[in-house]
C-alpha cells in the first residue's frame, strides 16, 4: 500500500493506492498545525476501511508528502522576515529576476515586476572568512578604545570612514574597487608609521648608531621608499584609462565578463582587430558575449556566422533584455544574405514580442520597399512614422510607396514632410515637384523644381521636370506628361 499527501493552503489531499486501485480523501488544512490535517485525512481513509489510522499507516510501504504552504506564503507575502544567503558577487540575483515573469508577457516592460521575495537589504553573500577578519578587527578596536585610546581612535577611523563609502570588504575581482579603501587605509598607514617610528627610536639610538649602521638604515629606508614609489607608478598606469583597468582585471582575474568589457574598450579605442578574439574568449563562461560576437561579425559582413552567434545568445539567454536586439541583428543579417522571408519572420517575431517596437516596423518597411512590395511597405511605414516622425528618408520611401499604390494625394503630404525635415535636399525637392505635377499643381511643381535646381544646378532630372511643367503651363495641358 502506498500513500501520497498534498498539503495545500485550503485543503489536504490524500491518495491511497492498494490492490483495489486509487482512492482520494480530502480534509481541511489546519494552518496552525498542518500535521493535524494530514492525520485527519488518514483518519477518513482508515474509517473507510474499518480500522484505526495507526493500523492503516502500518500497512504502508511508501509515503510521499508535498506541500504548497511555503509557496503560498511567498506568493502572498506572509512569510517570516527572511534573509537570503547567496554566492559572493551575486547579491542582486533576486532583484534582476532574469528567470522570467510567470503569467506576464515576457517582453512587455510596461508591466511592473513583482517585488523580490527577499529585500536587497537582507541579502547576504558568502564572505564568512572576510567577515571573521573584520569582526576580529572590530573587537580589537573596541578593546583598544578602552585601553589605548590613540590606537583605538585609528581603528575607529578605519571603520567610520569605510562604512559610508563602501561595503566592508571591496570587490576583490574589480581593480577599481580598492579605491574605496584608500581613505580608510590611511588610519592603518598612520598606525604602521607610528609603530615603526617608536620601534626605531628604541632600537637605534642616534648616539650609539655607527656610521656604517646609519648608512645601512638610510639605504634600507630609500629602498623601501623607492619600492613604494615604483608600485604607485605602476598602479597609476593601470588606472590610466578604462582600457588599462580592464586589461589588468583580465590578466589577474580572467573571466568572461571582464573579457567582454575589455573587448568593449578595445572597440572604443579603435583597435578593431583585437575585439573579436577577445569576445570569442568571453563566451566560454559569459554567454552574453555571444551577442557581442554576433554584432561584430555583422559589422564585418560575415552574416551567416553572425546569425549563428546571435541565435546562440537567444538560446542561452531567452529572457535577456537584449534578445530583441539579437533578433533585430539576425533579421538584418538574413536580409543581407537575401533570405527575405526569414528576415521578415524575425521582424514579425519581434513585433509579436513587443507590438510597439517601432524599429521592427521600420526594418520591415525597408525590406518590403527594397523588394517593391509597396502596399506592405506603406503599411509598415505608416506605423513606424507614427512613432518616429523626424526622419526624412522613411517619409520619402513612404511617399513613393503611396505613389506606387495609387494614393498620390497622400503621397504629396508625405513628400512635403520629407522636404520640411530636409529643406536643403535636392532629391526631396525634386520628388515633391513630381508629386505636385502628378496632382496637376503646376505652380507647386514649378516652385519645387526651381528650388531643386537652386540647390544643385546640375540636376538634369529637376531641369526636365521644370521644362515639362513650363510647357504645360504655356499650353494649358490638362493631361500630365511623364516628367522624367
Amino acid at each position: 500500500m502506498r500513500f501520497a499527501v498534498d498539503t495545500g493552503g485550503t485543503f489536504t489531499d490524500l491518495l491511497v493506492e492498494d490492490n483495489a486501485g486509487l482512492h482520494m480523501y480530502k480534509t481541511p488544512t489546519t494552518p496552525e498545525d498542518p500535521v493535524e490535517g494530514v492525520l485527519s485525512a488518514f483518519g477518513l481513509a482508515a474509517a473507510d476501511r474499518g480500522m484505526e489510522a495507526r493500523a492503516l499507516l502500518a500497512r504502508g510501504d511508501l509515503l510521499i508528502h508535498g506541500t504548497t504552504i511555503a509557496t503560498n506564503a511567498v506568493l502572498t507575502g506572509r512569510t517570516a522576515k527572511t534573509a537570503f544567503l547567496t554566492t559572493y558577487g551575486h547579491p542582486d540575483i533576486l532583484v534582476f529576476r532574469e528567470a522570467g515573469r510567470m503569467g506576464l508577457p515576457m517582453f512587455d516592460y510596461s508591466v511592473p515586476n513583482p517585488e523580490p521575495y527577499v529585500p536587497r537589504a537582507l541579502t547576504l553573500a558568502q564572505v564568512a572568512p572576510q567577515m571573521a577578519i573584520v569582526a576580529l578587527l572590530g573587537l580589537l578596536t573596541i578593546v583598544a578604545l578602552r585601553r589605548a585610546p590613540a590606537a583605538g581612535f585609528l581603528g575607529a577611523w578605519f571603520f567610520v570612514t569605510l562604512a559610508p563609502s563602501s561595503s566592508v570588504m571591496p570587490i576583490h575581482t574589480e581593480v577599481g574597487a580598492e579605491r574605496r579603501m584608500y581613505l580608510a587605509s590611511m588610519a592603518i598607514v598612520v598606525l604602521v608609521v607610528v609603530a615603526v617610528h617608536r620601534w626605531a627610536g628604541r632600537t637605534f639610538s642616534p648616539s650609539a648608531l655607527s656610521p656604517r649602521s646609519g648608512r645601512v638604515l638610510l639605504a634600507t629606508t630609500l629602498a623601501v621608499v623607492g619600492a613604494l614609489a615604483a608600485t604607485t607608478i605602476a598602479r597609476n598606469a593601470e588606472y590610466a584609462s578604462p582600457l588599462t583597468m580592464w586589461r589588468t582585471v583580465v590578466d589577474r582575474w580572467p573571466n568572461g565578463r571582464a573579457r567582454w568589457a575589455l573587448a568593449t574598450q578595445l572597440k572604443a579605442a579603435g583597435r578593431a582587430d583585437e575585439v573579436l578574439p577577445k569576445l570569442r574568449e568571453a563566451v566560454a563562461d559569459y554567454p552574453e558575449a555571444h551577442l557581442g560576437v554576433g554584432e561584430e561579425l555583422f559589422a564585418q559582413k560575415q552574416y551567416a556566422e553572425a546569425v549563428d552567434e546571435l541565435d546562440a545568445f537567444i538560446h542561452l539567454r531567452p529572457n535577456h533584455v537584449n534578445v530583441i536586439d539579437a533578433h533585430e541583428f539576425a533579421g538584418r543579417a538574413l536580409a543581407a544574405q537575401g533570405k527575405v522571408d526569414e528576415a521578415i519572420g524575425r521582424f514579425r517575431l519581434i513585433l509579436k514580442m513587443v507590438p510597439t517596437y517601432a524599429a521592427a516596423h521600420g526594418r520591415l518597411a525597408d525590406l518590403y520597399f527594397q523588394h517593391q512590395r509597396y502596399a506592405e511597405a506603406a503599411e509598415e511605414y505608416a506605423v513606424f512614422l507614427a512613432a518616429r516622425r523626424g526622419e526624412a528618408g522613411p517619409w520619402t520611401n513612404y511617399a513613393i510607396s503611396l505613389v506606387e499604390t495609387g494614393r498620390g494625394d497622400q503621397a504629396v503630404k508625405a513628400f512635403e514632410r520629407a522636404v520640411a525635415l530636409e529643406p536643403r535636399s535636392g532629391n526631396a525637392r525634386r520628388n515633391l515637384a513630381k508629386a505636385y505635377y502628378a496632382q496637376r499643381d503646376l505652380a507647386g511643381a514649378e516652385r519645387e523644381a526651381r528650388e531643386a535646381l537652386r540647390i544643385d544646378a546640375r540636376d538634369s532630372e529637376a531641369r526636365n521636370i521644370l521644362a515639362v511643367v513650363l510647357n504645360d503651363s504655356r499650353q494649358g495641358t490638362q493631361r500630365p506628361q511623364n516628367p522624367r
